[in-house]
């Protein structure tokens, strides 16, 4: 009972995943740093990999504010 309730909310997640697709170029310290029609858990994997690199966090959250 409550694992099928999990996949149906995991379903619903990346149903709506793959409706949010955004486009946003941020230019950042590390170079060019492009978001281009991704999907909002790819971002967020991203964000999560940039969280100890250089990139400034500010601005990655800021992406992520458009895509709400």
């Amino acid at each position: 009972m409550v694992e099928r309730r999990r996949t149906r909310r995991r379903q619903q997640m990346r149903r709506t995943c793959a409706r949010h697709t955004y486009d946003v170029h941020l230019e950042v310290k590390r170079g060019f740093f492009s978001f281009r029609s991704m999907s909002v858990n790819k971002a967020k994997v991203i964000r999560r990999e940039n969280r100890r690199s250089s990139i400034d966090r500010r601005v990655l959250i800021a992406a992520m504010n458009l895509t709400d």
